[in-house]
Order: structure tokens, then sequence, then C-alpha cells
């Protein structure tokens, strides 16, 4: 492996932030930036790269254990650009980005098929888990929410939830590679209007190709449900996404994941920052989106209308 990426000695980072789950340390380098991610969980495939050969927008990270490096150009997230960018009340220019993100996704789904070797995605496999299994890991906090969640949404959502997850996880003929968890916190734009960049490597998998929109896109949805505005300027960063990544994406399917990326951010909360009052509203909406599909988030964010009809 280079050494430049994992070095005997490194500098104080000039920045640091994460939960256990994923740890980033990002340090200056000459001409750039040195990026460092450490997992509490990655991907189990034996070549997690494979499929992804040839793509100019993909950022392959260089494992040490659990530790994956990068050289960058940016010292940021996506994320971090879009957050910045809504408190200066200024998005207007990340219509394009995001587009190009669209279009990314289109073009990660179109490689090589996905090997029947791949594991299914990480964070269906953890909501599987939770939901299946609430106290094996942690029997505070999580369990807590198991409990406070069964309460509010009722034992027959809690199944249904358990049936999304399982359709996600099963091997099927029609999967494909996917990144595996597709966020803004996995995106980085390039400087002065450079490209978007993908880190990839982590937990690649394999499943239906709505995970990977779903995953980002229930990211910016959750965005959009804080700022309760109607039509923010993130409703137009998603619509752009999804217009890019292609008239294929099952509705019905991509609404679902929305719901389940949702519950897995509130998972992740409980398991490694602890039980909060903070989470009872994320409970509390959970029956309005399971009952739905997820089709009340598309709607509001005018998103279900793109297509007259889902498309297979």
């Amino acid at each position: 492996m280079p050494l430049a990426l994992f070095p005997h000695e490194l500098p104080r980072p000039i920045r640091e932030y994460g939960s256990l789950k994923v740890r980033t340390r990002v340090y200056r380098r000459e001409h750039g930036f040195l990026w460092h991610r450490t997992r509490m969980h990655r991907t189990t495939a034996d070549d997690p790269l494979g499929c992804f050969t040839g793509n100019a927008s993909l950022v392959p990270g260089t494992r040490q254990g659990d530790t994956f490096a990068y050289l960058l150009e940016v010292p940021f997230t996506l994320g971090e650009v879009v957050l910045q960018a809504w408190d200066k009340n200024d998005m207007s220019a990340l219509s394009a980005c995001f587009t190009e993100v669209g279009t990314l996704l289109r073009r990660v789904r179109t490689s090589a098929p996905a090997p029947s070797s791949w594991p299914p995605p990480l964070g269906a496999s953890h909501l599987r888990d939770w939901l299946r299994h609430p106290d094996r890991a942690d029997p505070g906090a999580r369990h807590r929410l198991h409990v406070a969640m069964r309460d509010s949404i009722g034992s027959a959502r809690m199944g249904e939830l358990d049936s999304w997850v399982d359709q996600l996880t099963r091997p099927a003929k029609d999967s494909v590679p996917l990144h595996g968890e597709f966020s803004l916190s996995a995106l980085v734009a390039g400087r002065d209007g450079g490209p978007v960049r993908l880190l990839i490597g982590e937990t690649v998998a394999r499943g239906p190709l709505e995970y990977d929109v779903g995953w980002v896109l229930g990211e910016l949805a959750e965005w959009s449900d804080l700022a309760a505005e109607d039509d923010t300027p993130l409703d137009a960063l998603g619509r752009a996404l999804l217009c890019a990544a292609g008239p294929r994406v099952d509705l019905g399917r991509l609404g679902r994941v929305v719901v389940l990326r949702r519950l897995m951010h509130v998972i992740d909360y409980a398991s490694y920052v602890g039980w909060s009052e903070l989470l009872v509203p994320y409970i509390e909406s959970m029956p309005e989106l399971i009952d739905s599909h997820g089709t009340s988030t598309l709607t509001r964010m005018h998103l279900t209308d793109l297509w007259e009809t889902p498309q297979p």
C-alpha cells in the first residue's frame, strides 16, 4: 500500500468528526488533503472495487485494517457544502451538482453485474438485526428505542418494516452493484466547480438500484422535513438528482428505502449517542411514513410527478 496514505507519523488533523460507526480525520497535504475514515463495520466483499473500474468520478479507498484512505482536493463533504449554502440561503448553484450526482448513480448501476457473493447493504442488514434482535448489541438505548417505536407504530407496522428489509437483503436476479451507503458524507464536490467525487469501497453491496438512490434522497428528505417549509431548495436538489438518475427507478421501492433511511438514522443515534427526547418526533412521524410507504415524503418534495407512471 502507498506509504503516502498511511505514514508512520501523522500531523494533527485539521478536522476530525464522526462517531464510533464512522470516524473521519482530514490532514493537510501538499496540493490537497489526506482523508482517513475508520469504520466499525465495512463490506465483506473480497473484491470491493471489481465492478467499479473505469469511472473517473469514483475515488477508491485504500484500506489498512478498518481505516480507508483517500487523497482529495478539498477537506469538506458535499453534505457540508449543502449546509453552508443553505445557511447562506444561496443553493441555486448546487442544482447542477446534484444532477451530476444523479448521473453518477446511473453510471454506477449500469456497471458490471453484482457478484452473487457480495453482501446485502450494511444499512439493511443492521435494520434487520435491530428489528429482530434489538438488545443483541446494547440492551440500553437501542432496546428503549425499539420498545418506544413498537408502542408508537404497533406490531403490524413493525412487521411491515421487517418485510421491506427482507426484500432488500434477499438475493435477487436483478441485483446491481451498490455503493451501499450512498450519502452526502461519501460525496465530495470538486474545487472551483470541479466534478463531484464518490468515495467508494467501504460498503459495496448488491441489491436493487433504488437502494443507493433512496439512501441519499432520504438524507435530503430528512433535512427538508426539519425546514418545515413547502418546496424548499433541498426539494429542488432531490428533483435534480432523481431526474438524472433515470426513469427506471421504481418510485414504490424508492419510497420504502427513504423511510428505512430515516429509521436507520434514528437507530444510529440511539446506538452511538444514546437515548434523547430528540428522537420522539422521529418516532411520532413513523406511522404516516410507513402507511404511505414513503409516498408522503416523495409527494411533499414533488418527486412523484417526475414521471407519469413508475417504471419497472
